[in-house]
């Protein structure tokens, strides 16, 4: 965006409000600023606010200059973490195992145009400990998930590794070790076939290391879209009563993933799972997941979370077959809401929220932004950066204040009352004329 677009930017938002101040809120987080230098800026809103706000939609919080005045922002909703790219598949070529005796025959990888590997010749076929080559000089996109098609029968339980490289001479580990499994527990299936890449890789190939025999057919490959926020997540202690045990988050967290963890090597539940906004409403049926973690050796594989849609619910359940757990724990999950907010006034700028009573507001900073850059794109705004939380007017700020006085009431009900007493008044005058003018009784009557 121009200096010019900028300036305009500036005059044209409202002027700044000083009718908040940092200690008027319970909390608060110092901002720092990137390098580079923009109208607006984008930040995560940390799980802090979520503790704090008293409110679900975060209307009670605000972004202050370093002078306490306000400054215009927007809440919106990232693209999540479970945004990804198409599966793409790449082509898997058995590696031949290493030569046992000198004068063995060496590995020979035939290239084509771009460096696609054409074949893999060798002396020997794949061994009890083998590995695979993958493939990835015609994918463009960074890695960071492969999903590993075999051809095995029966229960699979293998640790593999992945390496990277360039020129298939030198060779970087980007997963020290991971597990691939297929396994049959308890009259139920469970299988893990994708190897998460931490960071991401981008390389032209690709080696799967493997601890003992896996016949490998085929293996995909993934991407995190560009935009997708990051999720974050906490684990909770539960409390059990009779066949349900209880949690409770401490906070607005808009919920969309759930998972139970038993303190046990190994473990095959179905549970199903509640939850509701207070304690004081009634439980809402989530849904019924079977969630599990098993372990051989040094290896474990675990079930994925469960998927909740998105509930900023502070209160779950969960009914377990068979109802005895032990040491349960309850993990939550979230794509953090994303504050952007414009750089006026002067830095440095505070995130606060928590404040009991404060009424929501935001400014329409995406309508501004495209009629001043038709290019502008939220998502696209660099990224600040928060420091810890910090207290700022403390829990004293999540008390509602008293309602205020409704004059308007009390004066129509003064008025009111002072007219019923005027027409009563004027209603014993006219009963005491009408009763002064009667003629006495006659004594003589008869």
């Amino acid at each position: 965006m121009t200096n010019r677009a900028i300036a305009v930017l500036l005059m044209v938002l409202p002027a700044a409000h000083a009718a908040a101040i940092a200690n008027d809120f319970a909390r608060g987080v110092a901002i720092d600023l990137p390098t580079q230098r923009a109208a607006a800026y984008r930040i995560a809103v940390p799980a802090d606010a979520y503790r704090w706000s008293t409110r679900d939609d975060l209307g009670d919080l605000r972004v202050l200059d370093d002078a306490g005045n306000e400054v215009p922002y927007a809440l919106r909703v990232p693209p999540g973490g479970d945004v990804w790219t198409a599966w793409t598949d790449l082509p898997v070529f058995a590696m031949p195992a290493a030569a046992a005796t000198p004068g063995s025959a060496a590995v020979n990888i035939e290239l084509g145009a771009g460096g696609a590997v054409v074949a893999v010749h060798g002396a020997a076929v794949q061994s009890e400990s083998g590995s695979y080559l993958i493939d990835a000089s015609g994918y463009d996109a960074t890695i960071d998930e492969l999903q590993v098609v075999w051809s095995n029968s029966g229960d699979v339980f293998v640790t593999t590794g992945v390496d990277a490289s360039a020129d298939l001479n030198a060779w970087r580990t980007v997963v020290p070790s991971t597990t691939l499994a297929n396994l049959t527990t308890a009259g139920q299936a469970v299988k893990l076939d994708r190897v998460a890449v931490s960071g991401g890789v981008h390389a032209k190939y690709l080696k799967l290391r493997f601890d003992r025999n896996l016949t490998v057919t085929g293996a995909r490959a993934r991407a995190h879209e560009p935009t997708a926020a990051a999720r974050d997540g906490t684990t909770l202690d539960g409390t059990v009563g009779g066949d349900a045990v209880e949690f409770e988050t401490g906070g607005r967290f808009p919920v969309d993933r759930v998972a139970v963890e038993l303190d046990a090597p190994t473990y095959l539940i179905e549970a199903r799972v509640y939850s509701r906004p207070r304690d004081d409403t009634p439980w809402r049926d989530i849904g019924t997941r079977s969630f599990y973690r098993a372990t051989a050796g040094q290896s474990a594989v675990q079930s994925d979370a469960m998927s909740v849609g998105g509930q900023a619910h502070r209160y779950w359940r969960v009914v377990a077959t068979p109802p005895s757990m032990s040491h349960p724990r309850f993990r939550i999950e979230w794509v953090p809401h994303e504050v952007v907010f414009v750089a006026q006034g002067t830095p440095p700028y505070r995130l606060v929220y928590g404040h009991a009573g404060l009424q929501a507001r935001e400014w329409p900073i995406a309508d501004l932004l495209k009629r001043l850059d038709p290019a502008a794109d939220l998502a696209t705004l660099p990224g600040a950066s928060l420091r810890a939380p910090e207290t700022l007017g403390g829990s004293d700020r999540l008390i509602p204040p008293p309602a205020p006085i409704d004059w308007r009431t009390i004066w129509l009900w003064v008025v009111l009352v002072i007219g019923v007493g005027i027409v009563a008044g004027l209603a014993l005058r006219i009963l005491r004329s009408g009763k002064g003018d009667m003629p006495p009784p006659d004594a003589d009557a008869t």
